[in-house]
């Protein structure tokens, strides 16, 4: 093994392990990050089903009779 070749392998090995230490690290980022996205996820779906309630409870209020458009207007005509 002549000189030339030796120090071509001791560049490649250490190219190699620089790329293997940079996609270890971007690995253990991106499982990271969809750890806290499944929280976020899950905290954000929680949030909706209370407001899907909240809604729900405001329609009820809306389309019941005591608040209705046609009543509002007899009371207006009562004026």
């Amino acid at each position: 093994m002549g000189l030339f070749t030796m120090v071509f392998s001791i560049v490649l090995v250490v190219f190699a392990a620089g790329v293997a230490t940079s996609w270890i690290k971007a690995q253990k980022e991106i499982s990271a990050n969809d750890s806290a996205s499944s929280r976020r996820i899950q905290e954000l779906e929680q949030r909706l089903a209370v407001m899907e309630k909240r809604l729900a409870n405001i329609e009820t209020i809306a389309t019941s009779k005591e608040y209705s458009l046609a009543k509002k207007f007899e009371e207006l005509e009562k004026v």
